[in-house]
């Protein structure tokens, strides 16, 4: 944990008064990537490539996955507050599994116990969808691999011009039937009143509004990532600018994701409190 928190210390505090389109990283080398090539459904989604997504995380309880979520230091993974949370109960997370692509081949993946789980008080007090973040922390340090590796965070995402995103998860797909593979879909920015509009609901900058008509997350991809690729001092990396918070029922059109530049802050301080 000690490396954690140097590292933190050292990459977020040199960013503080970063030009615009800079994010920080809490791992110099986040989103480092193994070259792979896309096999080509979240709804309406294509395979991802094995190694394109190495800080993808399955949330489990009693061993079934009920979330998704992503790694963001070697004992930290960020998740939706929704799946940690429900009503007055911390729900008991047993174990979060990393490095998996294909469920039904989980060889290479790791299962690691968590012992912690972070929600904002605010969220535990309002069960308001614009506290949608949590944290949940590995009972042990987990080593980096080609299949397991941190996102990077960003700073202030809101200054950067980002209309493009991409998510991932392992949840259900058009024909209803959860997926064993993890799938990747493209989807677009849209106007936040769409998604007020939408599900009569407020949707602030904590948030984030985005959709398509064919492509979505669904079912089973809450906390999972959505992500976009930023350029971060001459190189491409992908950055964690959202977490699946809410959508439709039928995976399609629009979804309200947790903006996680809004909480740098908050995730910080939690992660240093709770060394």
């Amino acid at each position: 944990m000690k490396k954690v928190l140097a590292v933190i210390a050292v990459l977020v505090s040199p960013f503080l008064g970063a030009e615009k389109g800079y994010a920080s990283l809490l791992d110099s080398d986040c989103a480092i990537l193994k070259k792979s090539k896309i096999a080509g459904k979240i709804a309406g989604g294509y395979n991802a490539g094995m190694f394109s997504n190495p800080w993808m995380v399955r949330v489990m309880v009693m061993g079934k996955s009920t979330c998704g979520g992503s790694l963001i230091t070697s004992r930290f993974v960020l998740t939706a507050a929704h799946c940690v949370y429900n009503g007055n109960i911390i729900v008991n997370y047993r174990t979060v599994r990393l490095g998996e692509y294909d469920t039904r081949n989980p060889w290479r993946g790791i299962e690691v116990n968590v012992d912690r789980k972070l929600v904002p008080q605010k969220f535990t007090e309002t069960y308001e969808q614009q506290y949608d973040i949590g944290l949940l922390r590995m009972a042990k340090v987990v080593p980096f691999s080609v299949h397991i590796r941190p996102i990077c965070l960003p700073f202030n995402v809101e200054m950067i011009n980002v209309s493009r995103f991409r998510v991932t998860g392992w949840g259900r797909l058009q024909n209803g039937k959860m997926s064993p593979i993890l799938q990747t879909a493209t989807i677009y920015a849209m106007d936040r009143r769409l998604c007020a509009k939408k599900f009569g609901l407020t949707v602030d900058r904590t948030q984030i509004c985005a959709g398509s008509r064919r492509r979505d997350s669904c079912n089973g991809d809450s906390g999972g990532p959505l992500s976009a690729n930023v350029d971060y001092f001459g190189q491409v990396r992908p950055i964690q600018i959202g977490i699946v918070s809410y959508g439709i029922p039928s995976c399609t059109g629009l979804t309200v994701y947790t903006n996680v530049s809004h909480y740098m802050n908050w995730i910080i301080n939690v992660m240093i409190r709770n060394s």
